[in-house]
């Protein structure tokens, strides 16, 4: 039995506050449920994708992502699709990169998150990943710019 801070840092799900996940490319690799909610708060409207994700690796170092689904926003519903690199970095971080190469982002999964943002023209995407438990994890992005603020909140588990 735990007493003292160690038990009091214990989460309802069993992940002890400031893990991370020590091997993030095993952890991501292979099918997972895409659930996110859009809100283009300068519309006033919300939408959804449902859909699923994989992560392939390829070679030592790296995975394709891929997600497929439905999005469904008021006055539109249909397929989307979209691809990302996963690369590992130092320690327990990875680089997120487009699929031509460029660099998007840096991410790491904490149960406390991690924040990072991508610059785009006079956009400002500020994401933050989560980890909820060994087979779910979240990502929430706030873009934000001249003409646009948006919210995207992703929520993947792992497929069954």
């Amino acid at each position: 039995m735990e007493t003292g801070a160690a038990s009091r840092r214990r989460r309802p799900d069993g992940l002890a506050a400031g893990r991370a996940v020590p091997e993030p490319l095993e952890y991501l690799a292979g099918a997972w449920e895409l659930d996110r909610v859009v809100a283009d708060e300068l519309a006033g409207v919300e939408g959804r994708f449902v859909g699923s994700a994989t992560f392939e690796r390829v070679g030592a170092t790296s995975l394709v992502y891929r997600e497929a689904g439905e999005l469904e926003l008021p006055g539109y519903r249909g397929r989307a699709t979209r691809s990302y690199r996963y690369v590992a970095d130092e320690g327990r971080r990875v680089r997120v990169e487009f699929e031509d190469g460029r660099d998007f982002h840096d991410a790491e999964l904490l149960v406390e998150g991690f924040a990072t943002v991508h610059l785009c023209g006079g956009d400002r995407y500020e994401g933050r990943y989560a980890l909820v438990s060994d087979r779910c994890w979240t990502l929430e992005w706030r873009v934000t710019g001249p003409a646009t603020s948006l919210r995207l909140l992703s929520r993947f588990d792992r497929a069954r």
